[in-house]
């Protein structure tokens, strides 16, 4: 006998009424496998999409890894074919992550998975939003098993209860958040799309195909090449272990893994004990030294916009530009994080794990440098793209914050 659960608290208002729970078999009678077994042997270039478990994701299926299958092993395992309205879901390691079958992979087939095919008057993207709430994702940990490796069962899917609001009530919130998804879709796509036109943007500017003119159009001096010692001061930054010298409230610490697009991120930094910090004064870092780490993520650069009484504990530092009418630090950053520099560095970088770049090496690089007016404008159009991107980045993160308030506030 169903039972009787809450209302939610965001409801469209044609709606009223509490919302039963249901066994979810008297909804998807069909509960059953993929594939299980070696299916290697059938795989082809070009035939029947393949599902699996890597290709269900955030309540999509992702064609990055999807393999094909021929049409004779497809016929023959008729259980594991897949109809459109179908729910795949991943039943070992990331157990829960699920989709719904569009009419793109109608009629297509999977391996290892848990497939539900409904009845009529169920909309399976309403179930597939429900399964990505708190409440469905509770029905889900109670049902997995396993320490290493998680893992649920059909079995054990098919009783449990689940929420069940009429079906034009489950078609108005489904179509709802499909249209938040396509928001999200569509500033992904355009954060990536901006991503590649930055990159593009920068090789070209950096090999001199695109160059700038000075604002009465006359051109720019031909650009030099100049040893980045001409340049700067280049020191390393600390490298012995510096955990014992970590406090909740101190000085702070830049690692390699705070430098991010260009830009340090400040909230996730370290902080050392005053005291092992006066004894290391000379690693400090002040407004428009250049980081660039050496070890690791070889090449990732920032500028420090302010004095920071720390050290640097895995990143090499450009500091105290010496001729601040030669070269400017914006630019300077900016190379350094252009493929032309990154390609280098990873050429000098030793190391079959952990790549790491001495200073001795990065001392021999040669910088193209344009007249500082060249620079300017250089750094101005690249930071002006980049925020560009920020911005989209933020509205993006924004509307995955609205889509989980949401999944939060419209489900029981």
């Amino acid at each position: 006998m169903s039972e009787v659960a809450q209302v939610p608290q965001l409801r469209f208002p044609e709606f009223s009424g509490e919302w039963e729970e249901k066994r979810f078999d008297s909804l998807y009678p069909t509960v059953r496998n993929g594939f299980v077994g070696v299916a290697t042997p059938y795989y082809v270039e070009e035939g029947v999409p393949y599902l699996q478990g890597k290709n269900i994701k955030s309540g999509a299926i992702n064609r990055n890894g999807l393999v094909y299958i021929n049409e004779s092993f497809h016929q023959k395992s008729k259980k594991s074919q897949l109809r459109q309205n179908d729910i795949v879901m991943v039943q070992s390691g990331h157990v829960g992550e699920c989709a719904v079958i569009t009419e793109e992979f109608e009629d297509t087939n999977c391996h290892a998975l848990l497939v539900s095919t409904p009845t009529h008057d169920i909309d399976s993207k309403f179930y597939i939003n429900y399964f990505y709430s708190k409440f469905g994702r509770k029905k889900i940990y109670r049902i997995t098993t396993g320490n290493t490796i998680k893992h649920i069962l059909s079995s054990d899917l098919k009783i449990q209860t689940v929420s069940n609001p009429s079906y034009q009530e489950q078609q108005k919130i489904a179509a709802f958040l499909t249209a938040v998804d396509n928001k999200i879709e569509q500033l992904s796509k355009k954060k990536a799309l901006l991503g590649e036109y930055k990159k593009g943007l920068m090789q070209q500017i950096f090999s001199q195909a695109i160059r700038f003119k000075a604002d009465d159009g006359s051109a720019f001096p031909v650009w030099e090449e100049k040893n980045i010692v001409e340049l700067a001061k280049t020191s390393i930054g600390l490298v012995t272990s510096m955990t014992p010298y970590y406090v909740d409230k101190g000085v702070p610490l830049i690692r390699n893994n705070d430098i991010f697009q260009n830009k340090i991120r400040k909230e996730k930094l370290i902080r050392l004990d005053y005291e092992f910090d006066q004894l290391n004064k000379n690693r400090r870092l002040f407004t428009n030294d250049i980081v660039t780490v050496h070890t690791g993520n070889i090449g990732a650069s920032a500028v420090i916009d302010e004095e920071l009484n720390g050290c640097q504990g895995f990143a090499t530092l450009n500091t105290r530009i010496k001729n601040q009418n030669e070269i400017s630090s914006s630019f300077l950053c900016w190379y350094y994080n252009s493929t032309r520099n990154i390609k280098y560095a990873l050429s000098m970088a030793t190391g079959d794990g952990r790549s790491n770049y001495n200073l001795k090496d990065f001392n021999k690089a040669t910088i193209p440098v344009p007249s500082l007016p060249e620079q300017t404008k250089i750094a101005a159009f690249l930071t002006a793209v980049d925020n560009k991107i920020e911005q989209v980045g933020k509205q993006f993160d924004e509307s995955k914050q609205f889509k989980k308030a949401l999944l939060q506030q419209m489900f029981v």
